[in-house]
């Protein structure tokens, strides 16, 4: 662009050069467009006017009375009532509740309860329950089996509530259940004169009685000058077909008392137990005494104490620091925890045959020592809610149970237990959501990693369990309940030609259970349950299947 100017400016001057030599005459006429205009318009400022000839002129007459007359008003004063704080109504209360219902394998369930009606200073009630099973179940071996069950169920119990903030309490109770050895090894090579049982006449079967009588006396003062105690006694009366007698006595004692943000307290428990008709006759008493004190902030809790326990039969003291430290980083919303603590637990025959029925009457207890037991975590709410609660926790335990099949028996349809010193790692996710009545989610996930020195697997011990569970509530008149959970395999001790150990896995279980219910009137419904929808087959012990598919339906009525 530079060089095009350059070569223009000369050629511009010579040509203004050569036409300044001739002079240029031109005439040249210049018109003007028109421009029309309009003249500015004005307004008449003049109104039409009638000339109207009539005209009227305004008159006006009143009078003034000497006499005033005075005007009665019906108007009236009345008193406005004080305020007053009006609670929500009660709910109103039925004196009897009744439960029917029946399903496939022969499925009968009855429910009673009787109760008294809402009173301020007592309470009374009974309550009563049958539920039984009666069908057959396809094993490994393919062979149908009976497979029934049923349990029994009594209680009469009552409250009463004295003006000092007392309380006295007792219930009395009988269950009794009957359980069948169906399982039995299908590995095994049976002769033809062993009889295999399968039908309900031939097979096996074991009773379990328990009785129960507990009282307990309380306190519930709110000020600092009393102190609150808590003391329950607990009587249990055990028997089985086979002659197991147990008798066992709880005096347990909870004691605390506050003052300046402080708290104390001790934690008493007496232990006696007397079994008899197994391997291992037990006669011994267990004490416990744990004092303890706490302290509490604005935003922080601790407590700090010790786990005492005495074993009259080993004649041993056991001690267990114990500590709890829990802070308020966000008000109700963000409290991580730390709790440390150790424990002496008694097994005795009941506990252990109410937690596999099919337990043997050779069964060797002996109790489980948990050395140390750490919880770390963090809990709270993401809003008014959600709730959630994260931990981890690592145990030291000696003398840990598992169970496995008794090989003594020709079925090996019988369990005993071994014991194990393990270390125990457990990681717990716990999550809900509640919307007033309507809608209750909770999402409940454990996972378990055993270290094992002596053994090389935690027998019938699950690696995690999931479980999820919803209520849903549609217009006061639909209840919908689902039931989902999940377990992973495990692994059953078994033994080859050889008497060697092999590992049996058991396939691990999805279960998915739905609930309906449908409430016709507030004192009549009907209700509807399908359990195991996807008709999974699956073992809670080894050689024991499970039922699949079932469905019990029925109603409730209301008096």
């Amino acid at each position: 662009m530079k060089y095009l100017v350059i070569l223009l400016i000369p050629i511009l001057f010579i040509n203004f050069k050569a036409s300044s030599q001739y002079k240029l005459y031109q005439e040249v006429k210049v018109v003007k467009p028109y421009e029309p205009s309009i003249s500015d318009a004005y307004k008449i400022n003049e109104l039409p006017k009638i000339n109207d000839t009539i005209k009227i002129s305004p008159s006006f007459s009143y009078s003034i009375k000497t006499k005033t007359k005075k005007l009665d008003s019906k108007f009236q004063l009345e008193p406005i009532k004080p305020a007053k704080m009006l609670g929500e109504p009660l709910n109103k209360l039925y004196k009897s509740y009744f439960k029917f219902g029946v399903g496939n394998y022969l499925t009968p369930l009855a429910e009673i309860n009787i109760s008294s009606l809402r009173a301020k200073d007592y309470s009374v009630g009974a309550y009563l329950k049958h539920f039984s099973t009666n069908g057959k179940i396809k094993n490994t071996d393919n062979k149908k089996v009976f497979a029934g069950n049923s349990d029994n169920f009594v209680q009469i119990y009552g409250k009463k509530n004295f003006k000092n903030s007392k309380v006295l309490s007792g219930d009395m109770s009988f269950n009794s259940k009957k359980i069948y050895y169906y399982g039995y090894n299908p590995d095994k090579n049976y002769l033809p004169t062993d009889n295999i049982p399968t039908d309900k006449k031939d097979i096996e079967y074991q009773n379990f009685n328990l009785f129960n009588f507990n009282t307990g006396f309380k306190t519930d003062y709110i000020d600092s000058s009393h102190v609150n105690y808590d003391i329950e006694l607990n009587y249990r009366y055990f028997k089985t077909k086979d002659d197991i007698n147990e008798n066992a006595l709880f005096l347990t004692a909870n004691i605390n008392y506050f003052k300046n943000n402080q708290f104390l307290g001790v934690d008493y428990k007496l232990n006696y137990f007397n079994t008899t008709g197994t391997n291992d006759t037990l006669d011994y008493l267990m004490v416990k005494f744990n004092p303890w004190v706490g302290a509490f902030g604005n935003k922080w809790r601790v407590i700090a104490g010790v786990n005492t326990y005495y074993d009259q039969k080993d004649v041993k003291y056991y001690f267990y620091p114990r500590l709890s430290l829990h802070y308020n980083v966000i008000d109700y919303f963000l409290i991580p925890y730390f709790e440390l603590d150790g424990k002496y637990q008694i097994n005795n025959y009941q506990k252990i045959a109410y937690e596999n029925f099919y337990i043997t009457n050779k069964l060797n207890v002996k109790p489980t020592n948990y050395n140390r037991h750490i919880v770390g975590g963090i809990r709270g709410n993401f809003s008014s809610k959600i709730s959630f609660n994260f931990n981890a926790s690592y145990s030291q335990i000696n003398n840990n149970y598992f169970f496995v099949n008794d090989t003594s028996y020709l079925l090996e349809n019988k369990f005993n237990v071994v014991y194990y010193d393990v270390k125990l790692t457990t990681f717990l996710t716990e999550i809900s959501y509640k919307q007033s009545q309507k809608i209750n989610l909770l999402l409940k996930a454990e996972f378990f990693n055993y270290t094992m020195d002596k053994e090389i697997e935690p027998w019938h011990k699950p690696k995690f369990k999931v479980n999820f569970t919803s209520r849903y509530v549609l217009r006061d008149k639909i209840i919908v309940n689902t039931d989902i959970y999940a377990i992973s395999s495990r692994y059953a001790k078994t033994f080859d030609n050889n008497n060697d150990i092999v590992k049996k896995e058991l396939s691990g279980i999805f279960d998915v259970n739905l609930g309906l219910e449908y409430r016709y009137t507030k004192v009549l419904s009907a209700f509807v349950n399908f359990n195991n929808i996807g008709a999974v087959k699956y073992y809670q012990w080894n050689n024991y299947p499970l039922h699949k598919f079932n469905v019990l339906f029925g109603f409730t009525y209301s008096l």
